[in-house]
């Protein structure tokens, strides 16, 4: 996305890309979760978690992890992309993790790390906006035989944030490959 063949990275272009996005999709999942139709689906929702007999715990967890959407993309605003300095500080702090010894190499894998979980960041965060904008006009017995809902009970959104950044650093792999 912002990698050009020499796997550079225009990291001002991704914070900004970034920031934008976030603060899009925070918007967006705002409107889902205020309002009184909106009240309305979500109390349904508590109401049949809390009555259903099994998986009650992973549920409720989900239900956490939905209605507070929006401060997850907040948070993620103020630690990463909300300045460059920020974004540099989210990028150092990687590369201080890798810390291989060569401080060059650690910082471009930083940022390709960084990269990969930002993009995977906004995937995965604005399909299940676009997915909950759906399931609120449906029945609350039907959202929770969602498949992605479902999903969600077993891996978190931050693990799916992981398992999309992981497609996407092999996805580049493979398109590095093929050039060669």
């Amino acid at each position: 996305m912002f990698i050009d063949s020499k796997s550079n990275i225009d990291k001002e272009a991704l914070r900004k890309y970034v920031l934008d996005e976030l603060e899009l999709q925070a918007k967006r999942c705002e409107g889902l979760l205020s309002g009184e139709d909106q009240e309305k689906f979500w109390n349904k929702l508590h109401d049949l978690i809390v009555v259903n007999e099994k998986n009650t715990g992973a549920w409720l967890n989900l239900e956490k992890q939905l209605t507070s959407l929006p401060e997850f993309i907040k948070s993620w605003i103020e630690t990463t992309v909300d300045s460059p300095e920020r974004m540099e500080f989210f990028i150092l702090s990687k590369a201080e993790e890798i810390r291989s010894g060569d401080k060059e190499r650690d910082y471009f894998w930083a940022m390709q790390i960084r990269h990969d979980q930002l993009v995977a960041l906004i995937r995965v965060v604005s399909m299940l906006i676009t997915r909950l904008e759906k399931l609120i006009k449906l029945p609350v017995d039907e959202v929770l035989e969602d498949p992605v809902i479902q999903g969600l009970t077993e891996k978190s959104v931050e693990d799916q944030i992981f398992l999309e950044a992981q497609k996407i650093h092999q996805d580049r792999k493979k398109q590095m490959s093929v050039k060669e």
